[in-house]
């Protein structure tokens, strides 16, 4: 079988030259470093990522606008791989729909708010729901990105907003422990009823615990859950990629990734690598 292409659907690019990254100070593999669109295909390459979908990535509500137009214009040229972008939003602010009119174009094709690292309660008010349930009249998806403790708190978040298009990052993001396996493994099971939502294989390699190693034979059990709970109909995948440089490097992680679905049929495969993601991401 060849190699089926892959869009990739969480590609991080940081250029320091032209926005601010203060979070990357704290991360020694990211610090005071650029990860551009060049690099990354040139490290890709050889695995068969065709296409990319550039997610948010300064952290800081007065760049929205400015990081969105830069790589918005960077994916409308013909000369790279770079398909979409998904942009970063405050949903909790009252000019919602402002944001909504400065930021969005053709190339902007979902968004997220980045949780985990918010208080519990922002995702939980009335106008916070009220703004991401206005997404499904913009046809843009809205990507989860919370913690193996905030899984109740994603589950009510798209239970109340039945029209929009989730996604849950990061494999809903465990922690990489047998004591910790079966709560996630709960959580995933009860957020998989919701038929809105969809799980992106992505940002897995940077939960390890301690001097564990991020290989394949730390992660299939994950891995397998994950596809058993969700079903090969509501995966994408995702490089997260420089971010997964925390713990390893972007070719290990695909080809982690490669071997581990690689054993199962092309129809599975294909809707995984990129099928799912072009009709949850670029169908509008």
């Amino acid at each position: 079988m060849n190699m089926i292409p892959i869009l990739d659907t969480h590609q991080h690019l940081i250029y320091p030259s032209e926005l601010n990254y203060p979070w990357c100070q704290d991360e020694p593999a990211l610090k005071d470093r650029s990860f551009t669109l060049e690099k990354y295909q040139s490290l890709t390459a050889e695995f068969g990522v065709t296409r990319s979908l550039f997610m948010e990535a300064t952290g800081a509500a007065e760049q929205i606008a400015e990081e969105a137009g830069f790589f918005t214009q960077l994916a409308e040229k013909d000369d790279n791989i770079l398909t979409g972008v998904i942009a970063s939003c405050r949903p909790e602010y009252d000019d919602f729909d402002a944001q909504l009119e400065r930021i969005v174009s053709q190339k902007v094709v979902g968004m997220r708010r980045i949780l985990h690292v918010e208080p519990d309660e922002l995702s939980q008010s009335a106008n916070f729901r009220k703004n991401i349930a206005s997404l499904a009249d913009h046809q843009l998806s809205f990507d989860i990105c919370m913690l193996q403790r905030q899984h109740d708190l994603a589950y009510e978040l798209v239970k109340s907003c039945p029209d929009t298009t989730f996604i849950l990052d990061h494999c809903g993001n465990p922690v990489l422990q047998n004591d910790a396996f079966a709560s996630w493994k709960s959580g995933m099971q009860k957020l998989a009823t919701l038929p809105n939502l969809n799980l992106k294989i992505s940002g897995i390699v940077v939960n390890t615990v301690g001097d564990q190693v991020p290989d394949l034979e730390l992660l299939r059990p994950w891995l397998e859950s994950c596809v058993d709970v969700f079903g090969f109909d509501r995966l994408v995948f995702g490089s997260d990629w420089p971010v997964c440089n925390i713990t390893t490097t972007l070719p290990a992680w695909l080809g982690i990734a490669r071997s581990f679905f690689g054993q199962f049929s092309e129809h599975e495969q294909t809707a995984l690598w990129h099928k799912n993601a072009e009709r949850i991401y670029l169908q509008r």
